[in-house]
């Protein structure tokens, strides 16, 4: 299944090369200071445990879990080989009778984006690919004995958002932040969200509870003090 990863910074070599860089957004949460960065040394989602695997054609780029120089039909030979034993003149039926799978397609202008539908510039976009799962992998990962229409529509749709979120690590649409107290002081940070809506991505609902945590943490301190000089 898919996972989202999210780094908590631990590291000098992340924390320096990230102070010597203008955060792109700051907010006022609760008297923190909430700076936000883009991630410039994100993990690539392809090294998550992903159900799909991306397979693609590029002279230029590295792109997906596998680069194949072949043709595609040689390409789909050798996997339906590898599952079944068989061979086959011509496998286009039998893969799509084995595997589910949806076509990759990149646009390349002035940075890179890929989709599992097309662009509309010929020029510059075209099919690269493919992400693929057997349907043997997907009975065994749901506990399904049969395949029906609405299951592989699931598993289609999974696909997808595997190559959404590839996406967005491509176009380096990935997000860290940093919190700091009223003195200035780093009191947490965090990187790895996918994803320029910090709402939807996660961000800012880590934000908001390590700043009540420390908020709690510091009435708590206060009160122990108090109870204290009151001894």
């Amino acid at each position: 299944m898919l996972l989202m990863v999210h780094l908590c910074a631990t590291t000098n070599e992340k924390g320096e090369r990230e102070m010597k860089e203008e955060p792109i957004e700051v907010l006022d949460i609760d008297g923190f200071k909430v700076k936000i960065f883009h991630d410039s040394a994100p993990q690539s989602p392809r090294e998550w445990d992903n159900l799909g695997t991306m397979v693609c054609w590029h002279r230029k780029y590295c792109l997906g879990d596998e680069q194949r120089t072949d043709s595609v039909e040689d390409w789909m030979k050798e996997i339906i080989c590898n599952l079944t034993g068989e061979d086959y003149d011509d496998p286009s039926e039998a893969f799509s009778k084995l595997f589910i799978s949806l076509p990759l397609y990149l646009y390349d202008h002035s940075g890179i984006t890929m989709s599992t539908g097309p662009f509309s510039c010929p020029w510059d976009s075209g099919q690269v690919g493919y992400i693929y799962v057997s349907t043997e992998k997907v009975k065994k990962e749901y506990g399904w004995k049969h395949m029906i229409n609405s299951r592989q529509e699931k598993i289609e749709q999974h696909l997808k958002y595997e190559v959404e979120v590839y996406d967005q690590f491509l176009r380096g649409d990935i997000y860290g932040y940093r919190i700091e107290d009223a003195d200035g002081i780093e009191t947490d940070s965090c990187w790895g969200y996918f994803g320029s809506d910090h709402e939807k991505s996660g961000l800012l609902e880590n934000v908001r509870n390590v700043i009540d945590w420390d908020i709690q943490h510091k009435i708590r301190q206060e009160a122990a003090l108090n109870v204290c000089m009151a001894l």
